[in-house]
């Protein structure tokens, strides 16, 4: 006699929760199927992966990369501590006029632009430093990771990479490209050197010697000063694990 007939009998369950638990089951392999094949459909489709110390480029793309086999649709997710800069990143990143006013970001700030050809959807997510303790929800389905930190206070730097460590300890987060901006508030100033080698130095320390694709680059959120040069690598990140073509751009940026 079947198991459900057996406990029914006894009178340890009902018809009732007999269907509830087989509906329940259904739905659990159902949505285990769904993640494997997900993870399958995500995987790389060949090429290297970036390696190297701060700063260091980014390894040539596979040259029989075409247009047609890269990824449809690329999203990024924009981190950082309140007042770290993401708002007015995202401005330059989709050359919006920055406004020059802090406005925190309550919850998600979200913007899009899609390419007809080749047809690309981009989306970039903004996540606000005060929802930190639900940052990683947005780690599903995620392309490339840009976290901003504010170097202009040297225990915001500290507790900024606590939390981006924090973050990182969530696997789905292993073969996702990280750029770490380290935004200044003056463009070309000496502060954004002490910084990007402070944030260099921790996240080095934390990351060094493992397979993660990262880099940290210094820019100065108020003007843009330096994020072609961070949006150059990533672009570069994402085309060696094919999701992008060889010089493909993301951004208009100088």
């Amino acid at each position: 006699m079947p198991m459900w007939g057996s406990l029914r009998r006894f009178g340890r369950v009902s018809l009732a929760q007999e269907c509830l638990y087989r509906v329940r089951g259904a739905v659990l392999l159902q949505l285990r199927l769904h993640l494997r094949d997900s993870e399958r459909t995500r995987a790389p489709s060949g090429g290297g992966r970036p390696h190297g110390p701060l700063c260091a480029p980014a390894p040539e793309p596979p040259q029989s990369q075409t247009r047609r086999e890269r990824a449809a649709e690329i999203r990024l997710l924009l981190l950082g501590l309140d007042r770290a800069g993401k708002t007015t990143i995202m401005e330059h990143l989709f050359q919006e006029r920055p406004s020059g006013e802090y406005r925190p970001t309550v919850g998600v700030n979200m913007k899009s632009r899609s390419t007809a050809a080749p047809p690309l959807n981009l989306t970039v997510t903004e996540v606000g430093g005060q929802a930190r303790a639900h940052w990683a929800q947005f780690l599903a389905g995620l392309d490339a990771l840009i976290y901003v930190v504010d170097v202009g206070d040297e225990r915001l730097v500290d507790q900024s990479c606590y939390e981006l460590f924090r973050l990182l300890e969530d696997g789905r987060t292993a073969d996702v490209p990280l750029l770490l901006l380290a935004n200044a508030a003056a463009p070309g100033s000496e502060l954004r050197g002490q910084g990007l080698s402070r944030v260099g130095g921790l996240v080095g320390g934390a990351l060094g010697g493992g397979s993660r694709v990262w880099q940290v680059h210094g820019c100065c959120a108020r003007t843009g000063e330096g994020l072609g040069l961070g949006v150059r690598w990533l672009e570069g990140a994402l085309a060696s694990c094919g999701k992008l073509c060889p010089g493909e751009a993301l951004f208009d940026l100088a």
